[in-house]
């Protein structure tokens, strides 16, 4: 019903997870940059992943952000 897909594989061809979705694919490349330097001038400390903002600094800018990115990409989880 939600359109999810069991295939472990991104469009690019590597493993898709968090990390690879938010800031390792290339076919997001401009927009991944964007975020991840929306994150740095947050101060987060490198390298940023996903599990880091989401156990130590989930808050509505972070929130706001990723919820931005997901629907520039049009990416559904």
């Amino acid at each position: 019903k939600i359109k999810a897909k069991n295939d472990p594989y991104c469009e690019c061809g590597r493993v898709k997870d968090l990390d690879h979705i938010f800031f390792e694919c290339q076919i997001n490349f401009v927009p991944t940059l964007d975020l991840y330097e929306e994150f740095t001038n947050l101060h987060f400390s490198t390298p940023i992943s996903i599990h880091s903002i989401l156990a130590n600094h989930l808050n509505n800018d972070s929130i706001r952000m990723i919820m931005a990115y997901l629907s520039i990409n049009k990416i559904k989880l």
